[in-house]
């Protein structure tokens, strides 16, 4: 059996090196991540942001510096003659800030004066975004302004103030592109994991090649790892070289266990092959493989919680969500990589999925085996 395995190792590696195309795929998945971590991102970073000042007094000066300085916006400022509706609808500006006249001279008597934000909505998440760094920098400002009144009145006694001291454990420097790494590096695994033994199978198919697989020793059983079996090892360098570029560009944590870590993707990866296995026993072509490979890996993606929090979706869709692959894998890798948590702690996830591959592989072994002996 090892003889007849090894040959069968042998010439899967032979033809997938052959297969030019499929090589640079692999290396190309694995490596594009690294754009994903660049240009998927949710954090704000240079929004366009317009200073309408029509004080134009110290401290409305001292208040549109504040913006100025701030990492988040890209800042215009104005002296008054721009509309803010047109400049919201062209897209000049996605915050606009307006000081009205009369600010300065509010502040000085001690009464609350009052600016206004405007933001376009199109793009809901970043306006939200936008609406709360700008009211954090007028929350600040406000503070700064009632402090100095407060310790310029001389019979007034300072009062007891609350001091919010805020940690962030884990990822302290809040970097998506931290989180965006390693959701990518999943979502290749999976679609990888789903699109390579399908392929490999359907080539079999369209060549001709496998009735000719029938004729020889190897059992089903030993033909499907055959298949599979051999991806997998291409996978693990797959993602050494996505670790690689996570921590290398982007700085990613690696605080738990890379052994652990691995052992947990190639379990993603076992997941998606039964997958994959199935889907090239039921397509008789490339083309079919494709579709079905793509129809079924949106819905896995979209549910697994890289783009929405699991919490936001609806009830139903929170239900829906325990058919992806991903959404087991997720709080794993994060927990390794990130926590430095060991397998006591996602110890449900990890069963979960290898049960649902052990699943998922039985279903792909059990329809290949139909399609050899019919």
């Amino acid at each position: 059996m090892i003889g007849r395995l090894r040959v069968a190792f042998r010439k899967e590696l032979t033809q997938f090196f052959r297969a030019k195309a499929m090589v640079f795929l692999v290396l190309y998945m694995f490596a594009e991540i690294a754009n994903c971590g660049v240009a998927l991102t949710m954090d704000v970073r240079n929004m366009p942001l317009l200073v309408i000042d029509h004080d134009r007094t110290s401290a409305s000066r001292t208040l549109a510096e504040q913006f100025r300085v701030a990492p988040y916006f890209d800042y215009r400022p104005d002296i008054g003659s721009t509309d803010p509706d047109l400049a919201l609808e062209r897209g000049l500006a996605t915050v606009v800030v307006i000081i009205p006249p009369g600010f300065g001279r509010t502040l000085d008597r001690g009464e609350s004066a009052s600016i206004q934000l405007l933001a376009d909505g199109t793009y809901s998440n970043f306006a939200a975004l936008g609406l709360s760094y700008a009211g954090e920098i007028v929350e600040r400002y406000s503070t700064r302004v009632w402090t100095e009144s407060t310790m310029r009145a001389a019979s007034a006694a300072l009062p007891l103030q609350l001091l919010n001291q805020a940690r962030i454990w884990y990822m302290p420097g809040l970097e998506y592109a931290h989180f965006a790494m390693v959701s990518m590096l999943g979502t290749t695994i999976l679609i990888l994991g789903i699109l390579l033994p399908a392929a490999a199978i359907v080539r079999e198919k369209e060549s001709g090649t496998l009735e000719q697989l029938l004729v020889t020793p190897l059992r089903p059983g030993e033909l499907v790892a055959a298949k599979l079996v051999p991806m997998g090892m291409l996978m693990v360098v797959g993602v050494a070289i996505g670790l690689l570029e996570a921590k290398l560009l982007f700085g990613v944590p690696f605080h738990g266990s890379l052994v652990l870590f691995f052992a947990m993707s190639f379990l993603l990866f076992f997941t998606s092959m039964g997958l994959g296995a199935y889907i090239g026993a039921v397509a008789h072509n490339l083309l079919q493989t494709l579709l079905l490979t793509f129809a079924l890996l949106f819905p896995m993606t979209f549910l697994s919680g890289t783009l929405v929090p699991i919490e936001n979706m609806p009830t139903v869709m929170q239900w829906i969500t325990y058919v992806s692959p991903l959404r087991y894998y997720l709080p794993i890798s994060q927990g390794i990589l990130f926590k430095g948590v060991g397998l006591e702690v996602f110890a449900p996830n990890a069963l979960a999925l290898g049960v649902y591959g052990a699943l998922l592989m039985g279903l792909g072994v059990h329809q290949l085996r139909r399609t050899l002996t019919a």
